[in-house]
C-alpha cells in the first residue's frame, strides 16, 4: 500500500477494483490565463483513495503518488506570496469531472491497469486504467505528461 507522499513502485496497480469519483488538474495560472498543456493529473475512488500522477523528476518517467495535491498559495497569502503570485502565477486545481473523456469515466470501475514501460530504459512512463471498457491512458513524453482517452482493446 502506498503511503500519502510516497511513490509507489509500479504506479497504478493499486487501483484495480476502485469506483472513480473525482477527477482534478492542475493548470498554471498568470494574469488570467490558464496554461491546460501542463500540470498534473489527480483521481479520487469511492474508498478514499487519491492518486497523482505526474512528470518524474528525470523528465522522462510517470511518478504517481497517494493523496491529493495541496495548493501552497492557499489563503490567506503572506505579502511576500502575494507578490510572488502576482509576478509569477500558480497551479491552482480544476475539477474535470464535467469535461468531455473524463465525465464518461466518472462512477466507473477500474477493471484493468496495465502500466506503459519506456523499452530502451525500463522505466515505467504511463499507466493505462480500464474504467469498464473506456481507458484512461495517462503517459509521459519529452517532459510533458499526456491524457487520452481510448476505448477498450485499442492499445
Amino acid at each position: 500500500m502506498v503511503q500519502e507522499g510516497q511513490e509507489n513502485e509500479l504506479i497504478g496497480v493499486d487501483l484495480l477494483g476502485k469506483s472513480l469519483t473525482q477527477v482534478r488538474a492542475t493548470f498554471y495560472e498568470f494574469q488570467g490565463t490558464t496554461e491546460k498543456q501542463e500540470g498534473l493529473v489527480e483521481l479520487t475512488f469511492t474508498d478514499g483513495t487519491c492518486r497523482r500522477f505526474e512528470v518524474g523528476a528525470d523528465g522522462e518517467s510517470l511518478r504517481g503518488r497517494a493523496g491529493p495535491w495541496v495548493d501552497p498559495f492557499t489563503a490567506p497569502l503572506s505579502e511576500e506570496n502575494e507578490h510572488y503570485v502576482r509576478q509569477h502565477g500558480k497551479y491552482t486545481a480544476f475539477d474535470l469531472a464535467d469535461e468531455p473523456g473524463y465525465r464518461q469515466i466518472i462512477g466507473r470501475r477500474v477493471s484493468e491497469v496495465r502500466p506503459i514501460f519506456d523499452e530502451e530504459s525500463g522505466k515505467q512512463i504511463g499507466v493505462v486504467a480500464n474504467f469498464d471498457g473506456i481507458c484512461l491512458c495517462i503517459e509521459v513524453a519529452a517532459d510533458e505528461l499526456y491524457v487520452s482517452f481510448e476505448k477498450e482493446g485499442t492499445r
